[in-house]
């Protein structure tokens, strides 16, 4: 089989060699390094198949895992990192409470705090608001972008491709809205594209 590995490379000027991360047959289809607030440790936050590997930096040692059940298309993690939410294949987003010493084991990892449901096909981005513990954006092949607070939908754009000035379009296009982001701190303004 395939071996798929992550390779971290620095630009310091201190010479030190490359960190390789193997991730053995499974392909990362998302990424995120966040520095935690509360330990100043980096993290970098994997989506492999139906799990989302949290690896410690510079060590690459593998710290924590948070089983989603789904397969991950899209993770985010909010500015206290102490909220994970990951975009599934199935269309939910799934938000999990994240350890804030990810050494000591913890089995509450693979139970969510949120299942946010509504999109009807799979998520390709989410977004947490940079003020707001659980206020976060997700966007999907549906084309839709959502605002969730809690467990709670708060608004549903509708992204469309349809001219008001021009003729009716004779054929359904697909829309994707493959990304999203807050555009302010509070999360009050949504960019999608």
């Amino acid at each position: 089989g395939v071996k798929n590995t992550i390779t971290v490379v620095t630009s310091s000027e201190v010479p030190v060699d490359d960190l390789v991360i193997s991730t053995e047959d499974q392909v990362g289809v998302a990424i995120q390094i966040v520095k935690n607030p509360a330990t100043h440790r980096l993290g970098l936050f994997v989506g492999l198949g139906t799990k989302v590997h949290i690896y410690d930096l510079p060590s690459g040692e593998l710290v924590q895992q948070v089983s989603v059940g789904d397969n991950v298309n899209a993770i985010g993690i909010n500015s206290l990192s102490s909220r994970l939410a990951v975009g599934c294949e199935s269309g939910i987003v799934k938000v999990f409470a994240l350890d804030q010493d990810p050494t000591v084991d913890n089995d509450n990892n693979d139970e969510p705090i949120a299942t946010l449901e509504g999109h009807t096909k799979a998520v390709c981005a989410v977004a947490f608001a940079l003020r707001g513990e659980d206020k976060l954006v997700s966007s999907a092949k549906d084309g839709t972008a959502r605002v969730w607070q809690g467990q709670d939908c708060l608004g549903v754009l509708e992204c469309s491709i349809d001219d008001p000035k021009g003729p009716p379009q004779k054929r359904q296009q697909q829309i994707l809205v493959r990304g999203c982001a807050f555009g302010d701190l509070m999360g009050d303004v949504v960019y999608s594209v």
